[in-house]
């Protein structure tokens, strides 16, 4: 797949951007929260966009999944089998999503939870101790920020002061601008570091 100067892929078949990336792990991991902040930046650098949780039962330790799309030409489903990138933060998720990567995937991998993965042929896997680093910023609830990060230094989706800007006005709404600090440290780290 092209790249366009920003290093955004393009479909061989058009000069159109499209992204496609799904979290998965468990409930109170920042899952949904990733992709919402991936979306919320999408807004402002894409005409569409899509957000698509998925989440069982339990508040915590439940199963869940979060799907973003940021595209330039119209979203006509939300769901996607084989996204282009992966985040994956627990082995139940690993397991489910093993056999939706296809070739020229991306998977990040969070190898502080999930620390067996052979890899497969076709798939570019990116493993990083994202839960360790995290913890050691003094933040291991901001692991998912760090994944975040690295997957915007692999593929350019959004720039990273757009996703900056985003988490900002998340935690201002919430009121929780007293740990703002440490999420936008987690998500510098994990785009400087690259993996």
């Amino acid at each position: 797949m092209a790249a366009d100067g920003k290093g955004r892929k393009r479909s061989p078949r058009s000069s159109s951007r499209r992204h496609e990336l799904v979290v998965a792990g468990l409930g109170g991991q920042g899952v949904l929260l990733a992709t919402q902040l991936l979306v919320r930046a999408g807004l402002r650098e894409y005409p569409h966009v899509c957000w698509f949780p998925t989440y069982a039962t339990l508040v915590r330790g439940g199963d869940c999944e979060g799907t973003a799309i940021l595209s330039d030409e119209p979203i006509h489903s939300p769901l996607v089998y084989r996204p282009q990138a992966l985040i994956i933060m627990s082995t139940g998720s690993l397991r489910s999503f093993s056999d939706r990567m296809g070739p020229g995937s991306l998977l990040i991998l969070d190898t502080s939870l999930v620390p067996q993965w052979e890899g497969r042929d076709g798939v570019e896997t990116v493993k990083v101790p994202a839960t360790q680093r995290a913890t050691e910023l003094g933040s291991p609830q901001s692991a998912n920020l760090l994944l975040l990060g690295v997957y915007l230094k692999k593929t350019g989706a959004v720039r990273i002061e757009t996703a900056e800007a985003a988490l900002r006005e998340r935690l201002a709404q919430e009121g929780k601008e007293a740990v703002l600090a440490k999420n936008i440290e987690a998500l510098r780290f994990g785009y400087s570091s690259g993996g």
